[in-house]
């Protein structure tokens, strides 16, 4: 909530709201950052979620209509002028909608197991919007400016990483020095993550 930035208030994506969404609605502003009224949503990662399988997408609507209902009013949001002038420059992805091609198909999801196939689509649907398609890292766009820049996730970056320590500092939080993995870096999320998802994500950044 900054009068430069504007105000940017996350959405109550229980039932009690999205009751009245189809599940198309709810469908396309995840994996094309459109709402209802065809308006690009803010800060939307779609720029991520555009490579979702159609079964992922399926199921994660269909999670969001069992999860508990709280019965919370949403906030507007609005962008102020340096949220305008950075989408006019194109520094930083507020309207992920602007820049997604709507036309492309599907993705096809592979089989899961610990393949480096697996670990790319894992990579494309939860780690590019940070550490960038390239997953070389660096400033993260629109970001707050105490935020460290995402790390470089390459083969030659990681160095001495192994497996166990790629692991652990998913699950833990914690890097090889033994030094806590700062925010936004999603801990909590990625803790959830299986055995099979992380060491298919760790194949796949050995080839990077």
């Amino acid at each position: 909530d900054n009068p430069a930035m504007g105000k940017i208030y996350a959405t109550n994506l229980t039932p009690s709201t999205l009751k009245e969404w189809t599940d198309g609605e709810v469908a396309r502003a995840i994996r094309h950052g459109i709402g209802r009224k065809n308006q690009p949503l803010i800060l939307m990662p779609s720029h991520d979620y555009q490579y979702l399988s159609e079964s992922d997408l399926a199921s994660t609507v269909a999670y969001l209509r069992l999860v508990p209902a709280v019965n919370k009013t949403n906030q507007s949001s609005h962008l102020g002028p340096i949220s305008h002038m950075l989408i006019a420059l194109n520094k930083a992805p507020l309207l992920s909608a602007e820049t997604i091609d709507h036309q492309a198909p599907f993705s096809e999801k592979p089989t899961e197991e610990v393949s480096v196939a697996f670990g790319k689509y894992l990579a494309q649907t939860a780690c590019i919007g940070c550490h960038r398609p390239t997953l070389t890292g660096g400033p993260m766009p629109g970001a707050p400016p105490d935020w460290l820049p995402a790390a470089n996730l390459t083969k030659t970056a990681l160095g001495n990483w192994k497996e166990a320590d790629f692991i652990k500092a998913m699950r833990e939080g914690m890097n090889p020095q033994g030094q806590k993995i700062r925010p936004p870096m999603p801990i909590t999320l990625t803790a959830q993550m299986t055995d099979v998802e992380l060491k298919a994500l760790w194949l796949y950044l050995q080839t990077k």
